[in-house]
């Protein structure tokens, strides 16, 4: 059975989360922060957890991301349905960054195994 701190934490996020993507007001922006924060903070306490691997928002759920290297090697890169661009920058050119995605060090790392392919894998 789970618990109900863990239901609310859970519901606080889910309310940021979307609040964060939808709001325009700088000060709503703020208060859905401050819910996400709450939210963090309920999650470490109960769990005894440091709730940032990364410096991107927690959250109560899994979230798998893997890093590939690939080739093109026919065709043309494409705009689709989880696209809305495809460019290519260098190391230190990158666009500003959706660090609910990915952040710096993820890109970082990301190159440094570029650079070394001998690195080993990396797992959080």
């Amino acid at each position: 059975m789970e618990h109900k701190w863990l239901d609310w934490a859970k519901q606080l996020q889910s309310i940021a989360q979307a609040g964060l993507a939808y709001s325009k007001d700088i000060y709503d922006v703020e208060r859905f922060e401050l819910i996400r924060n709450i939210s963090i903070e309920m999650l470490s306490q109960q769990t005894g957890m440091d709730m940032k691997c990364h410096p991107h928002p927690p959250s109560p759920f899994y979230i798998y991301k893997m890093f590939i290297q690939c080739e093109i090697i026919g065709g043309q890169p494409m705009k689709g349905v989880e696209t809305s661009a495809v460019e290519f920058f260098a190391e230190n050119k990158l666009p500003p960054l959706s660090i609910a995605r990915n952040t710096q060090t993820q890109i970082e790392m990301a190159f440094k195994h570029l650079y070394n392919p001998k690195e080993p894998v990396y797992f959080d």
